[in-house]
């Protein structure tokens, strides 16, 4: 199986944020990053590498997820309406019209491990997928994961990164600060985690189970790393995980910046 022919993963049943607009809580995969949708930003990544197929694990917000892939064309189209025959005609055919999008309603309560177990009878002809968080945005370079993954027969590959210290780290010899970095990574060897960016061979499906409380992060990657099945793939380039409104800000800042280095390949 080539790339161009992998099925990506994306995970989006979490409850979702509560943003500081009068929308309340929404689906995180919903949030509005520019003109799209989080979820959107996500995909579009797996997309500039060859990747169109796509099975959204939905849970919170599915409804709502559904329908603005559904809904995507006449929203975010330009388009001619006839009011006589009630025919819509769409201008330009948008770059992402060729996605295939497979919506799997894996429960409201389900962890992240029981999400995918529950796909299983929808990923059966794939040997390995992708598997990718709605709300982590980076520009990893998914060829290069592919690649690497190839090279060896292990169950898990999953990207690794150095999260970005929010308040700034102070730079010491001894007592004495020789430096201040308002926003640095962690430089410790120890310091890399999930960056939400994996490929599984079809192996995974014997380390997890549809029970609700299977953990993909907890149980299932500790004995993946006992049993020598899990490999870090690490990526020291741009990476953010929406938890927060700030999160949601600073991305729309680079977004109205054009400065978007997740959407360059």
């Amino acid at each position: 199986m080539s790339l161009n022919d992998s099925t990506a993963v994306i995970l989006c049943g979490g409850f979702g944020i509560i943003l500081d607009t009068d929308a309340g809580r929404i689906p995180k995969a919903l949030i509005p990053l520019g003109d799209r949708a989080l979820v959107w930003h996500v995909m579009k990544r797996f997309y500039l590498f060859g990747v169109k197929k796509f099975v959204l694990a939905c849970g919170y917000g599915n409804n709502e997820i559904r329908d603005y892939f559904i809904n995507f064309s006449k929203y975010n189209l330009d388009i001619a309406f006839n009011q006589q025959d009630n025919t819509i005609k769409y201008y330009g055919q948008g770059e992402d019209r060729d996605w295939q999008i497979n919506f799997i309603n894996t429960g409201i309560e389900a962890n992240t491990g029981a999400r995918i177990a529950r796909l299983k009878d929808y990923l059966r002809d794939e040997d390995k997928f992708f598997v990718a968080y709605s709300d982590c945005i980076s520009n990893i370079n998914i060829k290069d994961l592919y690649d690497n993954f190839q090279k060896n027969s292990l169950t898990a590959y999953v990207t690794g990164v150095k999260p970005i210290y929010r308040y700034g780290e102070f730079i010491c010899s001894d007592s004495e600060v020789t430096d201040y970095n308002s926003m640095s990574q962690i430089s410790s060897e120890r310091g890399w985690i999930n960056g939400g960016y994996m490929l599984l061979s079809n192996k995974i499906f014997d380390y997890i189970n549809v029970n609700k409380e299977c953990c993909l992060e907890k149980e299932v990657f500790k004995q993946l790393v006992q049993d020598n099945e899990l490999e870090l793939y690490k990526h020291n380039d741009f990476w953010c995980a929406v938890d927060h409104q700030r999160d949601v800000s600073y991305l729309n800042d680079l977004w109205y910046r054009n400065n978007m280095l997740w959407l360059k390949a």
